[in-house]
């Protein structure tokens, strides 16, 4: 039925906008290193671009992963684009 498929879709924007209002709590060197994971860089790039070093990077990597409640960097990088918590460049 139409009204069926209206749920369907009203449904869908509502789980969009809940993610998108979830703005976890990310510390300012998460978020450093969540925009270099959305840039696609590797822990070890990461750690050289912020001179830091690469337990702190994986340190950092493994509460992202946890306060986006998602799995891998991949995850955490579409999370961060589409909840706008990053702006992809």
């Amino acid at each position: 039925s139409l009204l069926g498929g209206q749920r369907v879709v009203l449904q869908h924007f509502a789980n969009v906008l809940a993610d998108r209002a979830y703005q976890p709590d990310l510390s300012p060197g998460e978020l450093d290193v969540l925009r270099l994971i959305v840039d696609g860089l590797s822990n070890k790039d990461i750690a050289a671009r912020l001179d830091v070093g690469e337990a702190t990077v994986k340190t950092h990597v493994a509460h992202i992963l946890g306060k986006l409640g998602v799995e891998d960097r991949t995850q955490a990088a579409l999370a961060a684009v589409t909840r706008g918590i990053i702006a992809p460049r």
